[in-house]
């Protein structure tokens, strides 16, 4: 999905403009009573062209500010490239997570954690990966790791949508989790590569939501949107910003094709394309859990990939069931949550499956 490239940059806006005293030379207000221009101090809920302008906005900082390479969490990759081995070495990738006491610290809560009900203690890395298994124990060291990708330093950016940075990084868990069940439970695709893919197939919506921080705190745009405005922009905006971002990051191919690729009604339906077909599946599934607003592309992906994939309406209300699960394990791993109200979830997910044919 592309992007029409607009003419709405922010020059100096990352140097704080706002905060001398000026404005942005180009930014977003709203007219007051007197026909003059003001920031407003209230949510903001655009819609139209004040929605289009504010993508064009977002879109064209990040163009100025792309990630760095180096931005990418060296511990994460250190952890990935150790268990893609044929044969992991078990004492290398324990010595990897103990010397990143913070990784190590929250390797070993998650293993003492209700999820597992252990009824001993589990006192070292090493004890948790022989319990665990070297997988899950990689799979939580990387996603500690890469928690700072789905936050801010910045804390007046963190706080115009605490809510967001949470529920972002809580949808990327659950849809690892998920789709590496999906792997290993229908024995098809990559677990691993799926745990991945699960994982960093959204990444351009945290990216695009840290651009539109930095024009909040510059003062280019009159005010915190509202949520419905958020979810627009973030759909419009994550795979072209999530491709860049994996190019930026070099991670593998088939992780950046899965990014790519996640609402195409062409993907193709050879072995080679399996990891993608799993994520398109779970991240729908997770999308219908936590939102009323999924769109026609995210659910058409559904059920295009669960028809490559041969999946009934019997599986999928068992993997819907699954996912949910997974979600609630993810709040307790991390301690964090998605907001997500489920009320209406058997009727949104209803509704799709009737057109699965």
């Amino acid at each position: 999905m592309g992007v029409e490239r607009s003419q709405h940059h922010v020059p100096g806006a990352e140097q704080g403009n706002a905060a001398a005293g000026g404005r942005p030379e180009r930014s977003i207000t709203r007219p007051n009573a007197s026909g003059g221009q003001r920031p407003a101090r209230v949510i903001w809920d655009p819609t139209g062209d004040e929605l289009t302008e504010l993508v064009g906005l977002v879109h064209d900082y990040f163009d100025g500010h792309r990630p760095e390479p180096a931005s990418f969490p060296a511990m994460a990759a250190r952890v990935i490239d150790v268990a893609e081995q044929p044969d992991v070495d078990v004492a290398r990738l324990a010595h990897l997570i103990e010397r990143e006491p913070a990784t190590a610290a929250a390797v070993l809560a998650v293993a003492n954690s209700a999820v597992y009900r252990r009824s001993i203690p589990v006192k070292s890395v090493r004890t948790a990966l022989t319990l665990l298994g070297t997988r899950q124990v990689a799979s939580i060291a990387v996603g500690v790791a890469c928690r700072s990708l789905f936050d801010v330093e910045v804390r007046a950016q963190h706080d115009a949508y605490p809510h967001w940075w949470s529920r972002l990084f809580h949808a990327a868990m659950t849809e690892a989790f998920a789709g590496a069940f999906v792997a290993m439970d229908r024995r098809v695709g990559t677990p691993d590569m799926v745990f991945l893919a699960g994982m960093f197939h959204d990444l351009g919506k945290s990216l695009a939501l840290r651009s539109l921080g930095s024009l909040l705190v510059a003062g280019a745009v009159p005010a915190v949107p509202s949520d419905t405005a958020i979810e627009a922009l973030l759909d419009k905006l994550h795979i072209e910003l999530g491709v860049e971002a994996h190019r930026v990051f070099r991670l593998p191919e088939g992780l950046l094709e899965a990014c790519r690729r996640q609402r195409d009604v062409r993907l193709p339906k050879g072995p080679e394309w399996a990891d993608a077909h799993i994520i398109r599946i779970v991240s729908g599934l997770n999308d219908l859990r936590m939102s009323a607003r999924t769109s026609e592309e995210v659910e058409g992906a559904l059920l295009s990939s669960a028809r490559v994939l041969a999946y009934t309406e019997p599986d999928l209300r068992a993997l819907a069931t699954q996912v949910s699960e997974h979600a609630a394990q993810v709040t307790v791993l991390f301690s964090v949550t998605d907001g997500a109200d489920e009320a209406g979830y058997p009727e949104r997910l209803e509704a799709v499956l009737a057109r699965l044919g």
